[in-house]
């Protein structure tokens, strides 16, 4: 291997070890002062590139992230895994990433509401930078749909986060409505 007659692929070196090491359930939190914008930018593409490992890079910033920015993450790496058509591991991903949400009688239009009444307090402008993402991209609800309906339409999910699937496809539709009849009602202007 020193020689350079193999070549060492870094990659499928890090996938080996998450792979190895995704069962584990026993990581030490990170500190937040390690925890800067771009660690959490380049965290965050690596969990979007490799969906399949995001377990356990998920389980540590559970553990790692106040509620305020776990949310703020919770929201970006929906958002990035809305895009296309999410395969199983993505929808493994999200659902790792909503369980901590799902509460009776909330979606995740309650979230989206919530960061939007104050996005400036509520979202890290250098951490939305660093991911190539606007905050007005991530607050239009409607973004997420195909992933709520993939984490919906999953036969093995248990019952209370289809209902929060459920739920939040619904306050999608509300808000398409309510868009619908603001567009409406700014024509007759």
């Amino acid at each position: 291997m020193l020689s350079g007659s193999l070549q060492f692929n870094v990659r499928q070196l890090i996938v080996s070890v998450l792979q190895a090491a995704g069962v584990r359930d026993d990581c030490e939190p990170i500190p937040d002062k390690e925890l800067t914008e771009r660690t959490l930018a380049s965290i965050c593409r690596g969990i979007v590139s490799e969906p399949s490992l995001a377990h356990l890079p998920i389980q540590i910033l559970m553990k790692s992230l106040g509620e305020k920015r776990l949310l703020q993450l919770t929201v970006i790496l929906l958002w990035f895994f809305s895009k296309g058509d999410p395969k199983d591991d993505v929808v493994r991903a999200a659902i790792d990433l909503l369980h901590p949400r799902i509460k009776r009688d909330w979606n995740f239009c309650d979230d989206l509401r919530g960061l939007k009444e104050n996005p400036g307090a509520s979202l890290d402008l250098m951490l939305l930078k660093d991911v190539a993402v606007s905050a007005r991209d991530l607050m239009d609800s409607t973004q997420y749909e195909v992933l709520f309906k993939k984490i919906y339409d999953k036969p093995t999910i248990d019952t209370p986060t289809r209902q929060f699937a459920d739920r939040t496809l619904r306050g999608i539709e509300g808000e398409r409505h309510r868009l619908a009849q603001f567009k409406q009602a700014r024509g007759r202007e």
